[in-house]
């Protein structure tokens, strides 16, 4: 499952806390995790400091478990959101036609008027709607 994370720095946290070392760290253990396929993509934050990271695993307990694990959170630096994604299952409607969208299609394909007298005719000779 995609999950994204993002960070904000809590509040009282000064950018002179933030040493070269540290960072250094924060950075090696993200590319580890890039590596190992957990971490798909990450941004930086256009409207604040921070990251927006989109992690593959199979919960949010999973990934709070990672973020947990670098170095500015472990300095009580960071705070995190998530945002499990799933499919937009919504869509398949576009990618299904129903019977009525079939008929029609049928009807002007096979140069009919749109009448149910001639489609029925036409799908009692063998010709079928989802061809």
């Amino acid at each position: 499952m995609k999950i994204i994370a993002y960070d904000h720095f809590k509040s009282g946290v000064v950018k002179e806390s933030i040493t070269p070392d540290l960072l250094k760290e924060e950075m090696t253990h993200v590319w580890r995790l890039q590596k190992d396929g957990v971490i798909r993509e990450i941004y930086g934050r256009a409207d604040a400091p921070g990251a927006v990271i989109v992690f593959e695993c199979g919960t949010v307990e999973e990934v709070k478990d990672h973020v947990s694990s670098f170095p500015l959170s472990k300095a009580g630096f960071l705070e995190w959101k998530f945002l499990p994604l799933i499919a937009p299952f919504h869509f398949e409607i576009l990618f299904t036609p129903t019977e009525t969208q079939c008929q029609t299609v049928t009807q002007s394909v096979m140069g009919c008027d749109s009448t149910d007298a001639e489609y029925e005719a036409l799908v009692a000779r063998g010709h079928r709607a989802d061809t």
